[in-house]
């Protein structure tokens, strides 16, 4: 599925590459669970802030990445 698919109707402040030739094969946010094509959801939570763990989500395959501070979107295509 392509990102602009994933977000359509969504609203996010900054977005860097083009979701519409960002393909993603599922969605996940334990980076630990990354394979190639995911797209990685970084969220702050009681015991982990996922944000900790987006280079090691870009290193392990995802395509993408969501932060949720002020719902930021990267392309990992951009990032490297």
């Amino acid at each position: 599925m392509l990102l602009s698919e994933v977000l359509s109707g969504e609203s996010y402040n900054t977005i860097t590459g083009d979701p519409a030739s960002c393909d993603v094969t599922r969605t996940e946010s334990d980076s630990r669970k990354i394979t190639d094509g995911c797209l990685f959801v970084a969220i702050a939570g009681f015991e982990f802030d996922g944000h900790r763990f987006v280079e090691a989500a870009i290193l392990s395959g995802a395509n993408a990445v969501i932060v949720d501070s002020g719902r930021e979107i990267l392309s990992t295509s951009e990032i490297a």
